[in-house]
Parts: structure tokens; sequence; C-alpha cells
């Protein structure tokens, strides 16, 4: 899109203030960057995040011997995981995927707040199809997507937060934190989904 709208033309507002005139081709390029780079780093977040979690009760495999690793191979391979040593309180791919969770939120919330902006009515740039209307004011689109973008995002960022505090585990187990994390991580997810 960004191509079929490389001539359309509207003014550039650094700090909201209006500026020189750039293209909608522009603007939309710049929305597509973030989510392009999001896209870019996905397989290097699943390598970190999705890896096999089988240490037993202490980290160290001991209660299986020698078998330790092979059982921990085998399970990976069985959940299609990456297998790994044991990571009781390495939280390091919870927060990678965290992070990236909450950095795709927002770069669709910069296009919602984008979009709320520049569908004003003194702005008239662009206008939602399906706006939210409104019983007062027939001639309304309210930019309900943008904004709900725009709350996601806020919900995101303190969701990941929440799991970075969560990511100090005590010694090699920790039960205080995992709740945290069991709390969060699917809130990330569901922000990420909506």
């Amino acid at each position: 899109q960004s191509n079929t709208h490389a001539q359309t033309l509207l003014l550039a507002r650094p700090r909201g203030q209006l500026a020189t005139p750039i293209s909608f081709g522009l603007r939309l390029a710049q929305w597509a960057q973030p989510l392009l780079g999001l896209e870019a780093e996905l397989n290097e977040v699943r390598r970190v995040a999705l890896r096999v979690q089988f240490g037993g009760a202490s980290g160290n495999r001991r209660v299986l011997g020698r078998q330790g690793t092979v059982v921990a191979g085998k399970l990976a391979e069985e959940l299609e995981l990456r297998d790994s040593p044991p990571w009781h309180t390495d939280r390091s791919g919870i927060h990678r995927l965290a992070s990236w969770l909450s950095r795709c939120v927002a770069a669709l919330a910069k296009i919602g707040r984008d979009f709320s902006i520049s569908s004003r009515g003194e702005v008239a740039e662009i206008r939602a199809s399906n706006g939210g209307g409104s019983s007062t004011m027939p001639h309304k689109s309210n930019p309900v997507t943008g904004e709900a973008l725009q709350s996601i995002s806020a919900m995101a960022v303190a969701f990941e937060a929440g799991l970075s505090a969560s990511s100090v585990h005590a010694e090699e187990r920790d039960g205080a934190m995992w709740p945290v994390e069991w709390a969060l991580m699917p809130m990330s997810f569901e922000a990420a989904g909506a």
C-alpha cells in the first residue's frame, strides 16, 4: 500500500505541529517498519524462548543419572522445542518473549494513535469505514479500533513490566515468582492476539 499512496500528499506533523508535506505512502511504510523488524526477529525469539524445561527438583536431572540429558532431548523432540539445559531460574527466554509481544502491540498502537489523530474532524485525512457511531451525533465515525489498540498497548506494557519484576528467582527454584508469570504471560499473549 505504501507504493499505491506514494503520491498521496499530507502534511507531516512532528511534535503535533504542521511541517513539510510527506506522502501517505511514507507514513504507511513507517507503520510497517517495526512490524517487519519484529517479523525478522521471530525465529530468534522462538530459539531463545521455546526450549524444553526439564531439570528435576534442583535443576540437575540427577534423579535420572546419566539418562537425564537423553530424556530431556527426547522430550524436546516430542514437544518440538529446542533442547536446553535446565533453566529453572533463567527467565531470559520468558523476558525475551514478553518484550517481543509488547513491542508488537506497541507497533500496532502507533498505527492506532496516528489513525485516531488523522481521522479527527479538523484533520480529516482518513476515515474509518466502520468506526464507532454516535447515538446523538450520526455524522461521527469514532476511531474505536485505534483507541482499542492504544489501550491494549498500555496493558501489554504493564504485563511486560510485571514479568520483568518477577524475573529474579531465588537460588535453584522460586515458587513466589512463578504465579506472577503464570498470570501475566497468558495476558501478554491475549493482548498481542487482540
